[in-house]
């Protein structure tokens, strides 16, 4: 009995740490969601730029030709 006692203590223990791992990496999946947004955020304002450039750079080989 005392062994078997022993092994759920055991396995308990091992359950509070890897919940306590869960939540560590809950957190950090948050901080690099919200990082992950505020860099989209940034790239969309480039994107249209790209494009208008792009259209612009069409515009004047048409030009040429």
């Amino acid at each position: 009995i005392r062994d078997r006692e022993q092994t759920i203590d055991n396995k308990e223990k091992r359950i509070s740490e890897l919940r306590m791992k869960a939540k560590e990496l809950e957190k950090i999946k948050f901080v690099l969601d919200y990082k992950y947004k505020e860099l989209k955020k940034e790239i969309e304002p480039k994107e249209t730029q790209i494009i208008h450039m792009k259209e612009q750079i069409k515009e004047m080989d048409e030009e040429l030709q």
